[in-house]
This record gives C-alpha cells, sequence and structure tokens, in this order.
C-alpha cells in the first residue's frame, strides 16, 4: 500500500491571485476544499495499487511522513530536509543556462549514487521503503524506482508528499506533464 500526504495550503493565498475582485470570499476556500476532496478521492480510485491519502499542511509534513512508516521496516530517504530513514542523496540535474533537467544525479556534497547504493546494500541489506520530499511530476521517484530495481533492492513502500499548489497542465506534445 502506498501512503501519500497531499500538502493544503491557505487557499486564499494560492487562488486569490486567480480570483476576481468581486468574488465572494468564501467562495475561494469552498472551492478549493471541493477541489481536494476530488482530488484525493481521484488519486484513490484510480490509482494503478492499493493507496491512501492524507491531507496534511506544509508544517507538519515530517510528523505526517512519520506516522506512516512502517515499524521495523528500514527507509530509504530523497528528502534533503528531512532526519527519517537512511539519507540518500539524489537530485534532479538542470542545464545552468537553460533550466532544462537533464536527469537524475547524487546531491551535492553526497557521493555518486553508485557509491552510496553500495554502501547502502553494505550495511542494511536490499529491502527498504521510500520516503519522498514531494511529488510534483513523480519523475524523480520513477527514475529511482528503476535504479534501485536493477541495483536488486526490493521497494516495499512509499511514504510521500503530493504538492497541490504548483500548476500542471497536460501537454499532449509530450504525453506527459508540464510545469505551469
Amino acid at each position: 500500500m502506498k501512503i501519500y500526504s497531499l500538502r493544503l495550503e491557505d487557499p486564499l493565498a494560492i487562488l486569490g491571485h486567480l480570483a476576481k475582485p468581486t468574488t465572494n470570499a468564501q467562495a475561494i476556500p469552498d472551492a478549493y476544499n471541493k477541489f481536494i476532496t476530488v482530488l484525493t478521492e481521484a488519486l484513490e480510485q484510480y490509482a494503478l495499487e492499493p493507496v491512501t491519502i492524507e491531507l496534511h499542511n506544509y508544517a507538519d509534513l515530517e510528523t505526517c511522513k512519520a506516522n506512516n512508516l512502517e515499524k521495523n521496516a528500514q527507509y530509504l530517504n530523497f528528502d534533503s530536509q528531512s532526519k527519517l530513514g537512511i539519507s540518500l542523496g539524489v537530485s534532479r540535474h538542470f542545464d545552468f543556462l537553460t533550466s532544462k533537467q537533464l536527469g537524475i544525479t547524487s546531491r551535492p556534497a553526497f557521493a555518486e549514487l553508485d557509491d552510496q547504493i553500495n554502501a547502502i546494500i553494505e550495511n542494511h541489506g536490499k529491502t527498504f521503503g521510500i520516503i519522498e520530499d514531494d511529488i510534483y511530476t513523480g519523475g524523480t521517484l520513477r527514475y529511482m524506482l528503476d535504479y534501485l530495481n536493477n541495483r536488486g533492492i526490493t521497494v516495499t513502500s512509499i511514504v510521500s508528499g503530493i504538492s497541490s499548489t504548483k500548476s500542471m497542465w497536460w501537454n499532449t506534445e509530450h504525453h506527459g506533464f508540464s510545469r505551469g
């Protein structure tokens, strides 16, 4: 079972710039709450495997994730801001001039991914859950799941946040999500 934490923000701060000045102030939080309800239900209903979606705000993200970790399980943590589990320094790699994503690499100040994984396997074995910071497109998580699988690591669960504050749209040319 995958457990995702959907991060909620102040709906007036997020949606206020989108609404007309004459919009009823209560309409924005009501619309946001309805959107979150529909989004949560859709994620749970249409996931390829059973998932649980829990709602939280940014301040309680770490606590929310900690509460969802299975006792006696080991976790690889992709979140550099978190102290949970075993840190795996993984980061997206961008072109400095164009900001185009080039791939996935090790995080600055961490060893190369292969070296990190070798040390983790040697000290902790090959079965882990994953702690991801906040899923936006899922690209880092998909890449790392393939990478870990190719290294013989079994992933038993994923505990992650899902951003509800970044705009996205379907890009038919690339058949994927793009940042708005």
